[in-house]
């Protein structure tokens, strides 16, 4: 008996994935680990409930920096302005025309 070129390629898919699945079924026969392959809801609970804590020290974390990083910021400007006000101040006795001393008084701070 001949089978055609197109015969024998579908009998050998067939033989493939009947294989296949009783490879598959076999394995998880002897396997036998149907509960060690999931997790369970209290497994998935606690694992979630501790990701939750972890993302709030997180979070606590980041707002803590972020107002160590304000206060900071505050104070890098409260002694920018107090510089900028000394140095203004002591124009008005340094030796340079009037008009540049003018130019010099009028700028604002960040010009």
């Amino acid at each position: 008996m001949q089978f055609s070129v197109l015969e024998v390629a579908l009998m050998g898919g067939l033989f493939t994935s009947v294989g296949a699945i009783v490879a598959g079924i076999i394995i998880r026969i002897l396997s036998d680990k149907k509960e060690k392959n999931f997790v369970t809801y209290p497994e998935c609970a606690a694992r979630h409930a501790s990701d939750c804590r972890m993302s709030d020290q997180l979070i606590a974390k980041i707002d803590e920096m972020k107002t160590g990083q304000e206060k900071f910021q505050e104070s890098v400007d409260a002694k920018n302005s107090l510089v900028f006000r000394m140095l203004r101040s002591m124009v008005v006795y340094m030796d340079i025309p009037q008009e540049q001393k003018e130019r010099i008084l009028n700028e604002r701070a960040g010009d």
